[in-house]
């Protein structure tokens, strides 16, 4: 009685807790960068690849690779409206959703789901051109000031406002996506609009190699940048 057994009990297990976390989290995160855990996704990615650089950039990487990559159009656009309601971020009711609401979103267009995609609501297209506009949103801004299945929304692309309606809602898997967007459009209505390509791509597994492919790429467009994801995942895995 009187001894200070539980202050001691309680440091101890204190100080064993913070060892096991640390060590827990150090593991967790290994096995997360893990190279081998990573499936098929890509270790380098491309930006910035005009359309008239598009030929040109595939056949580079396929000569270097022996793998075509596959270039996604993206197109840039900020959210007009919802619902016909125009957008003001001063406002009470939007300054919480200031964050989605001023942003400023990469849209694509295609006609199929990506393999880490699932449909929550509604249905997805079929290959046939749209009479209208119409967009899948990702689960992740559903009920953004009341943004859902059968909601109009307004981007604002380039100056030009262009109103779509909701048809689908997707589910998307970000940690196996090789590319992910919360905004997706049915094909033909962006064909006409500013368009940048994108892609990711399995590239060499030595550093040389990927250096040598980097250096390639930018001596014939020094307007593409890559994204070695190898190195960077080699200096997280070193810290």
């Amino acid at each position: 009685p009187g001894n200070q057994t539980r202050v001691i009990l309680m440091a101890v297990g204190l100080g064993a807790f913070l060892v096991i976390a640390v060590q827990s989290l150090q593991r967790n995160l290994l096995i997360e960068l893990d190279p081998a855990s990573r499936g098929n996704l890509p270790n380098m990615y491309l930006i910035d690849i005009q359309k008239d650089q598009r030929a040109g950039v595939e056949k580079l990487i396929a000569e270097a690779t022996g793998e075509r990559p596959e270039l996604i159009p993206t197109v840039r656009a900020r959210i007009a409206a919802i619902n016909g309601r125009d957008i003001d971020l001063g406002s009470g009711e939007m300054r919480g959703d200031r964050g989605r609401l001023g942003r400023e979103y990469v849209l694509t267009y295609r006609s199929t789901l990506d393999a880490n995609e699932t449909i929550i609501a509604g249905k997805m297209w079929d290959p046939t051109p749209a009479t209208e506009p119409e967009v899948s949103i990702a689960e992740d801004i559903k009920g953004m000031q009341g943004l859902d299945l059968g909601s109009t929304i307004t981007l604002d692309i380039v100056g030009r406002k262009l109103t779509a309606r909701v048809t689908s809602v997707r589910r998307v898997d970000w940690r196996r996506a090789r590319t992910g967007f919360l905004i997706l459009f049915r094909p033909n209505v962006l064909d006409s609009a500013p368009t940048m390509f994108v892609g990711g791509l399995s590239g060499p597994g030595d550093d040389l190699s990927r250096s040598r492919l980097q250096r390639a790429v930018v001596e014939k467009y020094p307007n593409v940048s890559i994204i070695d994801v190898a190195e960077v995942v080699q200096l997280v895995r070193r810290l």
